[in-house]
């Protein structure tokens, strides 16, 4: 049985795309919570709230920022690696000869429609799952967090009192 290969070439820059792409996803949690101690901060007056003014704007500067970056390495690592795919692609082709026309127009529509979804679909896929799970896990993160900041109970949003409202007859 012959070992298949794994297209994958360019494992730095993926490598690289998933680090932003798990910071952005950490950012991402962060963010509203920063948020919402500012808003505690300006309610009840506890806190500096000059600091998590402060806080939040850098936070929501480094959201944007590594969301462009992002969106910027996927597009670059999608590029590189349909090269290589198609390359490596080539070469096979041309080691096995001449081929029937039905072949040529196979191989050239496999290459044109099929790589660039492998890619796209597998690699990128798979880079939003595990940003999936991180923001999954940094929310679960923070929520404990919160509970061990309320002594251990849970945290319950305020409901505001329902109203007697005179039934209009």
């Amino acid at each position: 049985m012959k070992k298949q290969k794994i297209f994958l070439k360019n494992k730095q820059l993926l490598g690289f795309y998933l680090v932003v792409g798990v910071l952005f996803s950490v950012i991402s949690v962060v963010a509203p919570s920063i948020s919402g101690e500012l808003v505690n901060a300006v309610i009840y007056r506890q806190g500096d709230v000059k600091v998590y003014l402060f806080l939040l704007v850098l936070t929501y500067i480094l959201l944007l920022l590594f969301s462009i970056a992002d969106q910027y390495f996927f597009q670059y690592f999608q590029i590189k690696e349909k090269n290589a795919m198609r390359n490596e692609l080539f070469q096979a082709s041309l080691k096995r000869g001449n081929q029937e026309k039905e072949q040529i127009a196979a191989f050239t529509s496999f290459v044109n429609n099929d790589v660039p979804n492998i890619v796209e679909n597998y690699y990128g896929g798979t880079v939003d799952i595990i940003k999936c799970v991180c923001i999954i896990v940094c929310n679960g993160v923070q929520r404990e967090h919160n509970k061990k900041l309320n002594n251990g109970l849970p945290i319950l949003h305020k409901v505001p009192p329902k109203r007697d409202m005179p039934l209009v007859k």
